[in-house]
């Protein structure tokens, strides 16, 4: 497994990650999510902007999976997504992914990182964790989790 910062040529790969893991987030959220494509290249030129980031983890040369944050000061930075293809799940991807982020971030003296996950994604939270994620806020849907670089 390789990880990558993702470019331009990676849209087409990023909205057919992003359609096979939405009934996931449909699931999750209990309700019909509409895949718009102007969301999409909305959320794909903020992942490619200055204050964004976009890593794509490789299995070769195929796209396994891909993680989205976003600067949100000088020291702190949210990780706003983290997708792996279903034929890649549980083989380590999404910790690969999160290992560059974080290595991503320490570089750019990021001193904290946040996210949101829902409750109900079990797994998740159990890798956030893992991470050293800390739960520091709860509503009735999501977590609000945090790590100190």
């Amino acid at each position: 497994m390789m990880i990558r910062l993702g470019n331009n040529n990676d849209y087409d790969s990023y909205k057919e990650i992003r359609a096979e893991c939405l009934p996931d987030f449909e699931i999750l959220a209990g309700k019909k999510l509409l895949l718009k494509e102007e969301d999409l290249k909305l959320e794909f030129k903020q992942a490619l902007s200055k204050r964004g980031v976009l890593l794509i983890a490789l299995d070769g040369n195929k796209i396994t999976g891909l993680l989205t944050g976003l600067m949100k000061s000088r020291s702190k930075a949210c990780l706003t997504d983290i997708l792996v293809k279903h034929a890649y799940r549980l083989k380590g991807c999404a910790e690969e992914l999160m290992n560059a982020f974080e290595a991503l971030m320490k570089g750019r003296n990021v001193t904290t990182l946040m996210l949101g996950v829902r409750i109900n994604n079990k797994s998740a939270i159990q890798l956030y964790k893992k991470h050293g994620y800390k739960i520091t806020n709860k509503d009735s849907h999501s977590y609000s989790m945090e790590k100190i670089l």
